[in-house]
């Protein structure tokens, strides 16, 4: 099994020196963040509920995002068959009549704040598959899912980061191409996998 002790070794190979604890740290850190803000597959989407409380003098709700939570793939109400909500940026969303007035069942929503808000209606359950962040590499013997099945991604994300610090900007923008190039793949077959059948999402209950 691929971990964070064996990922920071090969590391240090690539460099033929030890980087300091709080080093590794960072370079972990800003390889998870860029891994962060460009994967997005299968292992990442767990699916739940959210309970919106109402938002007095309104039609609408709203209720706080799920910890982890990165993007939502899908938001429907009271059944997982049921339509999906259409999102709408804040600013539509705030403006529309049926913020201000009128019943569910919800049919939009919009992110603002660390909240999701939603209209008309203000109390429903939502049902929500959603992509979450990787859990974070910080003991040695840590590993997640993108460690154990895409280990060169994790590598090269590293290199980068410990590349800028040593400021080999050509080794940290090559090692960035390579890395970059590895996301593409993943999200490329990721949807591939969508559209054939792929692993079932994880079922999580999320709040109260």
């Amino acid at each position: 099994m691929t971990t964070r002790a064996a990922l920071l070794a090969d590391i240090d190979a690539y460099f033929v020196r030890t980087f300091e604890p709080d080093r590794q740290n960072a370079i972990i850190r800003e390889a998870e963040a860029f891994i962060r803000r460009n994967l997005r597959v299968q292992e990442m989407i767990v699916s739940g509920q959210l309970t919106l409380a109402p938002i007095a003098g309104t039609a609408a709700g709203s209720v706080a995002l799920p910890d982890g939570w990165l993007e939502f793939r899908r938001v429907s109400v009271d059944s997982v068959d049921g339509p999906n909500l259409t999102m709408l940026s804040a600013e539509d969303f705030f403006s529309r009549r049926s913020y201000f007035q009128g019943h569910g069942p919800e049919d939009v929503y919009c992110i603002e704040g660390g909240q999701l808000y939603a209209a008309p209606g203000g109390s429903s359950t939502l049902n929500v598959g959603y992509y979450t962040a990787l859990d974070p590499l910080t003991e040695p013997t840590d590993t997640n899912a993108v460690l154990a099945n895409a280990y060169d991604l994790y590598l090269y994300t590293c290199l980068m980061a410990a590349a800028e610090f040593e400021q080999d900007f050509e080794m940290a923008d090559r090692n960035r191409a390579r890395a970059s190039g590895i996301i593409e793949a993943l999200n490329r077959n990721n949807r591939r996998a969508r559209i054939s059948g792929g692993a079932p999402q994880q079922q999580v209950a999320i709040g109260p």
